[in-house]
């Protein structure tokens, strides 16, 4: 019997924002005023560490005029939630469904390797507990990160469940692997239609 579905952020409960088709290093261009081949170092440096390891913002800003020489503003933090709120967008069709399916009594859950950049970004866009998730487990508060088998088990210690009453839903094949080793049932997410009748599927 599924209790709980366990779910990703990034391309699964929210998705890209057709009416901006811009890259995020080209929306970093846009905010901080910078050139593209900047911006890319930039972006690459706040996304090298940071999903598994909250960095203070004022330590990052430091950091980038000793790496790249970058004079960055002091609440550049705020620039990079201007840049992902742009690109992202809430997955109505797929938390609409979400909301009926608790209604069953399955529960859901968020396991997402991302920043603490994004937090209040997911919250605005309805990832959170109001939303009806609960735990969310963020790869930067724990230090860990898909597809390590830690943070799974990290997970089912928390729900207090077997893995087969869990269905795990993610849209990389290698997290996908990671759920599935330690006996959870997987569904690689490919589009909003074709995972929810594979949720229906397993939980019928």
């Amino acid at each position: 019997m599924i209790k709980w579905l366990i779910l990703d952020i990034g391309d699964v409960l929210l998705a890209r924002n057709e009416e901006n088709d811009k890259t995020f290093n080209e929306l970093l261009v846009d905010e901080l005023n910078v050139g593209i081949e900047l911006a890319k170092e930039i972006n690459k440096a706040h996304y090298s560490i940071m999903d598994i390891k909250y960095i203070p913002e004022n330590e990052f800003v430091a950091n980038l005029k000793i790496d790249l020489g970058y004079d960055a503003p002091k609440d550049i933090f705020s620039y990079f939630a201007r840049a992902y709120g742009k690109q992202r967008r809430p997955n109505t069709q797929f938390l609409n469904f979400l909301d009926g399916i608790r209604l069953s009594g399955i529960k859901t859950a968020v396991l997402s390797n991302t920043i603490a950049i994004y937090a209040p970004e997911h919250a605005r866009m309805g990832i959170n507990r109001e939303g009806g998730f609960e735990p969310i487990i963020y790869s930067w508060q724990v230090e860990l990160a898909k597809p390590q088998k830690e943070i799974f088990e990290l997970a089912l210690n928390e729900l207090k469940v077997e893995p087969e009453e869990i269905i795990f839903i993610d849209d990389k094949p290698e997290h996908i692997k990671g759920a599935a080793s330690l006996g959870m049932r997987t569904i690689l997410f490919e589009n909003t239609n074709k995972t929810i009748a594979q949720i229906l599927q397993l939980v019928n």
